[in-house]
């Protein structure tokens, strides 16, 4: 199996836009609540919390005490708590410094979502995202016959443009070349 990406512009309407703005500071807001939280446990002397315990955490316990994390995707605010999750296991292995907290004021903004039951197609002048539904983009290309969608990555730049990066996985070709002595 390979993995293969391909980034395309999009241009969401106003409410799509808003929507994405909603799931950035959703995916910030998740994100910098359990670095606290596992900064807490581990104050206190607590275990640290595994991602999948972290993301029971966010469904049962943030989401509840904040119901505007109810609005935006649910893929997007679990890669967030994954991501953290991959940042705190670097560190444990020495490979990167510790988490930090992620800021508002940073240039660039994204966030990941998964694919499932459908949820993500690419059309002719159109990607179709969750919660966000049909949004107008460039195409310039299209996945060969047998990729499959993986995930998809929604980027706001430094100029306020936007894009998506798509993920694809494919079974890779075995070449065989023949042996000449």
């Amino acid at each position: 199996m390979a993995n293969k990406a391909y980034v395309y512009r999009i241009y969401p309407d106003q409410m799509q836009e808003q929507l994405m703005q909603k799931t950035f500071g959703c995916c910030r807001f998740v994100y910098n609540s359990l670095l606290t939280l596992q900064e807490d446990r581990y104050r206190s002397g607590e275990k640290h919390l595994s991602k999948t315990e972290a993301n029971t955490y966010c469904n049962k316990v943030l989401k509840d005490a904040f119901p505007f994390l109810r609005e935006v995707d649910k893929f997007a605010l679990t890669n967030a708590i994954f991501h953290l999750e991959e940042g705190y296991r670097r560190f444990f292995l020495r490979l990167g410094k510790h988490p930090r907290y992620k800021s508002r004021h940073k240039a660039k903004w994204s966030y990941t979502t998964n694919f499932s039951n459908h949820n993500i197609e690419i059309g002719e002048r159109y990607i179709k995202l969750p919660k966000l539904g049909k949004v107008k983009a460039v195409i310039h290309r299209f996945p060969q016959e047998g990729w499959q969608i993986k995930a998809a990555t929604v980027t706001r730049n430094r100029d306020n443009s936007y894009q998506v990066s798509v993920l694809f996985f494919y079974e890779e070709q075995q070449i065989s070349t023949p042996i000449s002595y």
